[in-house]
C-alpha cells in the first residue's frame, strides 16, 4: 500500500503542475503574476523613491537592466538560494492598468497574506500598513487610482521581535529569542483588485441552524452593506439559494427573501435576513458527506452579487462527547506545518490537494492543523472533501509577560478578528483556538484566554472555543489553581510528547476536573531523526490502546504530517525538524501507512467458506477509537491489476454494528476495498 501513496504523490503532482485554475469573478482582477522584486538590506528604498511611478523601461523583462529583479506573485523570497535566510525588507512593484470607469465605482485591493509588514503605495501615495502574516486584508483605492498606468509598491518585512506575533518570546534561554520555525516572507498569497458600485457588500456572516428533529433548517444572514457615495441609499438586498448547480427554494412565508433598507453616505449598516428550508432541501455537512451550498445576495445597482458559500451542521461537545448532526464521533487526523521545499507558506491550491489527498486518504478527519491561519485554498478543500479543523490565529508559547502587554493583545485580536471574519462561514471550522503552549494555569494566561474567548465569542457564538494546552497545564498541581484557564473551554486540548503512560495521567487529570469536557490530544509525536520508525510505530500504536479506553478522548491529532524548515535549537543539521509521517518532498514514511489503519473507522475479515469458490466477509464498525456512524461506504472488489469486479452498497453501521457478506466465484488474489463517500479508500484486504 505503501506504493499507492507514492502514485498518489505522482498524480498530483502531475495535476498541480498541469491543470488550469479556477476562473475569477466578475467584478474580480487578479493582480498575480508578474512583479519586479528587490532586497533593501540597508533599509533605503523608501529615501530612494522605490514607492513612486517609474518608467516603463524599467518595468517586466527590462529591470533586469535597472537592478530589479523578477519574480511570480504568490512568491515566497525565502525559498529562493539567492535569498534563503534573508531577513528584512524587500520591495515588489508592478504597473497594471485599469480602463474602467472610476465614476460611480468603488475599488478596492485585497491581499490574502503578506508575510510579516507591509507598506503599499499606490501612484505614489501611501495605501496603508498592515501587520500579521497569514491572514486576509484589503485597502480602499479610490482616491489614489487612475485611469491607464497604475503603479503599485509594496514593502515588505519579514523580521521578528517580542512584540510580533508571532515572534521572540521573553526568557531566559537563547531559543526564547528564534522565530519558532521558519519566516517565510513575501507576498505568499493572492493579490485582487476589486471593483463594485458605490455600495456594496463588505462582509456577511451566515449562521445555518438545523433542527435535526424534523430535519428542516433556518439560514440566518447578516449582511454589512456599505455605502461610499455622498447621498443616501436605498438598496433592495435579495438572496438566492443554490446547491450543486440547482437552485433551492426556501419557505416563502417565513423568509426574508428580499429586504430593503436605507443606507446613510459614508456608512456602514448591518442587514439581518432569514431562510427557512424546508426538509427536502437540507443536506447536512458532515466529513464524509460534505454538502455545501451558495448563497447569492444582490444588491439593487450593483450587477456583480455577492457569493458566499456555506454548509449546515450542529457541532456541540457534550458530557464529555464530541456531537456532529447529534451523533457522537471520536476521530483522529495530523497538524500540518505550511512548509514546503518548493513553496514555503505559499499554501496554493495544487499543495493543498496533494497534502489533503494524503491526509484524508489515510483516514485522517480532524485536526488544528496549524499554529497559523491556514490558506483558503487548504480551507476550501477541507470544506469541499471533508476535513474538520480547529483554526489558530499566532499565540505560540506567548510568554505571561508579553500577555500582559496591550501591544502584543492588540496584534492577536486583530490577526484573530482577520481569521474568524474570513472563516466564520466554513462548516469545515468547528472550534476556535485562543493559542497554544502558553502558560494557560498563570494569571496572566487565565486573563488572556477569558478576554480572547469573550472576543471570539463576539464575533462567531456558533464554534466551540478552546485553546492547545502545553502538557505541564495538565499537571495535578497546575489544576488545582482558582486561575485554571480549562475552564473557559467548550473543549479540551493538550499536547502530550512522552510515553503513553504518562499521556493517560495527564488525560485522567484532565477528566477528574472536567468530567463533562471532552479530551482532544492535539499534539503527540516522535522524530525521525531520534527514533527509528519501528519506534515510532510501537508508540503511536501504544497511544492507540490507551485512547481506545477513554471514552472522553474524542480525538488524536499526530505532531506533524510534514518536516518542515526551522533554526530552533535541536533542530537537524539538514535545516528540517523531522516529525514528519512524509519528508519535506511528500515521501511518505513507514508510520502513515500504519496510521491509515489504526485510523480506519472500521475492521474487515475474510473467511473461507464451507461452499467452494466462495468467501465471508465480516465488516464491523469501531466501537473504540476511532468511530462514528459510517453510511454511504461501499465494498468493491478488484483483481490484482485493479479492475473492479464488483461492487455492494453497504448500509448504514452505528458504532459496534457489523455486516456479514458470503460472495461467490472469488479468486484468490481479489482485492476487498471500503469505499468512503468521498471516494477515499478507507480498508484493504486482499483474498
Amino acid at each position: 500500500m505503501m506504493k499507492s501513496f507514492r502514485n498518489l504523490h505522482f498524480l498530483l503532482f502531475f495535476t498541480m503542475v498541469f491543470c488550469p485554475m479556477a476562473v475569477a469573478q466578475s467584478g474580480v482582477t487578479s493582480l498575480n503574476g508578474t512583479w519586479n522584486f528587490a532586497l533593501d538590506p540597508t533599509q533605503s528604498g523608501e529615501s530612494l523613491g522605490w514607492p513612486k511611478p517609474w518608467s516603463h523601461s524599467e518595468s517586466d523583462t527590462n529591470a533586469y537592466g535597472n537592478g530589479w529583479d523578477i519574480v511570480q506573485v504568490p512568491h515566497c523570497y525565502s525559498i529562493d538560494q539567492r535569498y534563503e535566510g534573508y531577513i528584512g525588507k524587500v520591495w515588489y512593484r508592478k504597473m497594471f492598468k485599469y480602463e474602467g470607469d472610476i465614476r460611480d465605482k468603488h475599488l478596492r485591493i485585497r491581499f490574502e497574506a503578506v508575510f510579516y509588514k507591509c507598506r503599499i503605495w499606490l501612484n505614489g501615495l501611501l495605501v496603508g500598513y498592515h501587520e500579521g502574516g497569514y491572514t486576509p486584508f484589503e485597502f480602499d483605492l479610490v482616491s489614489q487610482l487612475q485611469k491607464g498606468n497604475n503603479y503599485l509598491a509594496i514593502e515588505v518585512d519579514n523580521s521578528w521581535d517580542h512584540t510580533t506575533v508571532p515572534g521572540a518570546r521573553l526568557g531566559n534561554y537563547p531559543s526564547d529569542l528564534l522565530y519558532p520555525w521558519w519566516e517565510y516572507g513575501g507576498i505568499t498569497r493572492d493579490v485582487k483588485l476589486i471593483e463594485t458600485a458605490r455600495v456594496y457588500v463588505v462582509k456577511q456572516k451566515i449562521e445555518a441552524i438545523p433542527d435535526l428533529k424534523k430535519g428542516t433548517a433556518v439560514v440566518n444572514v447578516k449582511t454589512w452593506i456599505r455605502n461610499t457615495g455622498n447621498a443616501r441609499a436605498t438598496v433592495d438586498c435579495r438572496l438566492s439559494l443554490e446547491q450543486n448547480g440547482s437552485p433551492i427554494s426556501p419557505d416563502k412565508k417565513n423568509s426574508d427573501i428580499t429586504k430593503s433598507a436605507q443606507v446613510p453616505p459614508a456608512a456602514m449598516l448591518v442587514l439581518e435576513q432569514m431562510l427557512s428550508l424546508p426538509a427536502e432541501q437540507v443536506s447536512l455537512w458532515h466529513f464524509e458527506h460534505p454538502a455545501l451550498y451558495l448563497l447569492s445576495t444582490s444588491l439593487s445597482g450593483d450587477n456583480a452579487p455577492h457569493i458566499e458559500r456555506f454548509g449546515i451542521r450542529k457541532v456541540e461537545s457534550r458530557h464529555g462527547k464530541l456531537m456532529l448532526n447529534g451523533q457522537a464521533i471520536r476521530v483522529g487526523g495530523a497538524n500540518r506545518h505550511a512548509d514546503h521545499p518548493l513553496y514555503g507558506s505559499a499554501d496554493n491550491e495544487a499543495l493543498a490537494k496533494l497534502d489533503m489527498n494524503i491526509i484524508k486518504n489515510a483516514n485522517m478527519n480532524f485536526a488544528r492543523l496549524n499554529h497559523t491561519p491556514t490558506s483558503t485554498a487548504f480551507m476550501d478543500w477541507c470544506d469541499e472533501h471533508g476535513f474538520m479543523v480547529i483554526s489558530e490565529p499566532g499565540n505560540w508559547q506567548i510568554s505571561p509577560q508579553q500577555m500582559s502587554d496591550p501591544v502584543i493583545r492588540g496584534k492577536f485580536i486583530s490577526q484573530m478578528t482577520e481569521l474568524i471574519e474570513r472563516d466564520w462561514n466554513r462548516p469545515s471550522v468547528v472550534a476556535w483556538s485562543m493559542g497554544n503552549e502558553y502558560a494557560s494555569w498563570t494569571v496572566e494566561g487565565d486573563a488572556w484566554t477569558a478576554e480572547m474567548t469573550s472576543i471570539a465569542k463576539s464575533l462567531d457564538n456558533t464554534r466551540l472555543i478552546t485553546f492547545v494546552s502545553i502538557g505541564g497545564a495538565g499537571t495535578k498541581e497546575n489544576l488545582e489553581v482558582a486561575h485554571d484557564s480549562f475552564r473557559y473551554c467548550d473543549f479540551l486540548c493538550i499536547n502530550t510528547y512522552g510515553s503513553a503512560k504518562g499521556a493517560s495521567n495527564l488525560l485522567e487529570n484532565l477528566h477528574a476536573k472536567y468530567p463533562d469536557k471532552a479530551v482532544f490530544i492535539a499534539e503527540f509525536g516522535q522524530r525521525a531523526d531520534q527514533h527509528s520508525e519501528e519506534e515510532r510505530i510501537a508508540y503511536f500504536t501504544e497511544m492507540m490502546k490507551m485512547v481506545r479506553q477513554k471514552e472522553y478522548v474524542i480525538g488524536t491529532s499526530w505532531w506533524s504530517y510534514n518536516d518542515y524548515r526551522s533554526r530552533y535549537p535541536g533542530t537537524h543539521v539538514n535545516g528540517y525538524r523531522p516529525w514528519g509521517l512524509v519528508s519535506p518532498d511528500r515521501e511518505p514514511r513507514g508510520l502513515l501507512q500504519v496510521m491509515k489503519q489504526e485510523y480506519a473507522p472500521m475492521q474487515m475479515t475474510l473467511h473461507k467458506s464451507d461452499k467452494e469458490g466462495r468467501v465471508k466477509v465480516n465488516i464491523l464498525a469501531r466501537e473504540d477509537y476511532p468511530s462514528y456512524t459510517l453510511s454511504g461506504y461501499t465494498l468493491r472488489m478488484s483483481d490484482a491489476n485493479g479492475t473492479e469486479i464488483k461492487q455492494i452498497e453497504l448500509k448504514t453501521l452505528a458504532p459496534g454494528e457489523t455486516i456479514d457478506l458470503e460472495l461467490d466465484e472469488i479468486k484468490k488474489g481479489t482485492v476487498f476495498s471500503i469505499i468512503s463517500p468521498t471516494t477515499f479508500n478507507v480498508l484493504e484486504e486482499t483474498w
